[in-house]
């Protein structure tokens, strides 16, 4: 089973977990069935939703950890069969070893809504026809 995670960089921070996905992030793919990792920066991948989602896809990614999903970012996953779990540090290591044992809980609806006020000033980018409430 093959798992992102996003993580600040793939250099001295390579095991702090990032919030979130975004280009300033690096991803780590963590594959469970030999316990490798690898690193990759996210600015090489995702430059929009269907570049990142094509990316998961072709990666035969089954799961997400992460700390923040936007609620439309977690629809998109779970309409791809990705599971998303919600990180319980930033220990990219500890995360890890918290999957293994599922110990790990499912992010879900309710937390997205309850982050989606750190979207920002992004609104006004946003194409959600959605009445928003942030």
């Amino acid at each position: 089973m093959k798992v992102a995670i996003p993580v600040e960089n793939t250099n001295e921070n390579k095991y702090t977990i990032a919030p979130r996905f975004n280009e300033n992030t690096a991803i780590c793919i963590y594959d469970s069935c030999i316990g490798e990792y690898s690193w990759m920066h996210t600015k090489d991948f995702i430059s929009n939703e269907e570049n990142i989602s094509s990316f998961f896809q072709k990666m035969n990614l089954s799961a997400i950890i992460t700390s923040i999903m936007q609620p439309m970012a977690l629809s998109l996953f779970t309409k791809l069969g990705i599971q998303v779990y919600k990180s319980d540090s930033i220990d990219l290591i500890g995360n890890i070893q918290s999957f293994e044992q599922d110990e790990l809980h499912t992010y879900t609806a309710f937390d997205a809504f309850a982050t989606a006020s750190l979207c920002g000033d992004s609104c006004a980018s946003c194409s959600s026809k959605s009445n928003c409430t942030v």
